[in-house]
């Protein structure tokens, strides 16, 4: 669809690990290191290419050239997180040629400005949880940081409130620190914004405020009954639920 015109892919977290996995640091390693969760988390990829190592290589040199969003009039697209300060400086550097290895390897130095542009944008902003407290996630990997709702105020509320899946397993116990909040709260008054990541399941409500929605339901994961969902979009300010559409995971399978 892409090849044809008639699709705009986005960069996402996995096409991004993808890239690091695959790039090495000058000092013997790889942007992202190749360690047993790691490699778990790639190595179904790996698998399907296997004996394929051309076609492997072009879908590599096809991801450094992705956007990391879109912006039209009245719609706006990302895969976790629209920060507009991110979406700027991450325009800037890929004007430049794409993740080019040496975008790479300045984005991969924690606690850059680069670094957290693509954190955020890529994986969404995240909160410490309180007093050491650490949960499961859906890969059952120990968790200290929880995915917050970044286009609402944290202000009054808990963070089982204010992660974006709300499982209820996380803590009621209040939001002291707004620091991600400073400066950024997604407006009411913003264009629509589009985004995928979180693996919500059937429960949430995919339009989670009338210009916030979220489209990934849950299709690739093989514990829950999810959807693979689309948004009709004609240009409305206000996003209409019943514009929502899906095929459900048995049908895909099927």
């Amino acid at each position: 669809m892409v090849e044809a015109g008639s699709a705009v892919a986005l960069m996402g977290n996995h096409e991004y690990n993808a890239l690091c996995y695959h790039t090495p640091d000058g000092k013997g390693g790889y942007l992202r290191a190749h360690e047993h969760q790691k490699l778990q988390q790639h190595e179904a990829t790996l698998e399907q290419f296997a004996g394929l190592e051309p076609e492997w290589a072009d879908h590599l040199a096809w991801f450094r050239q992705l956007p990391v969003a879109i912006e039209g009039p009245g719609l706006r697209a990302v895969h976790a997180c629209w920060d507009p300060r991110h979406i700027s400086l991450l325009n800037a550097e890929l004007k430049k040629g794409g993740f080019t290895e040496e975008v790479l390897k300045r984005a991969t130095v924690k606690g850059t400005a680069l670094w957290t542009a693509v954190e955020e944008t890529l994986k969404g902003k995240e909160l410490r949880l309180p007093g050491g407290i650490v949960f499961q996630d859906k890969g059952e990997h120990p968790r200290r940081d929880v995915r917050i709702r970044w286009w609402e105020d944290p202000a009054g509320k808990s963070y089982q409130e204010h992660s974006v899946t709300q499982e209820e397993s996380l803590t009621r116990a209040p939001v002291l620190d707004r620091s991600h909040a400073d400066g950024f709260i997604y407006g009411e008054d913003a264009p629509p914004v589009f985004f995928g990541h979180y693996w919500l399941e059937r429960h949430h409500p995919a339009i989670m405020r009338p210009n916030i929605c979220c489209l990934d339901h849950s299709v690739a994961n093989p514990k829950v009954d999810g959807r693979l969902m689309a948004y009709r979009f004609d240009g409305e300010a206000v996003l209409d639920p019943a514009k929502l559409v899906w095929v459900d995971r048995m049908d895909v399978a099927g």
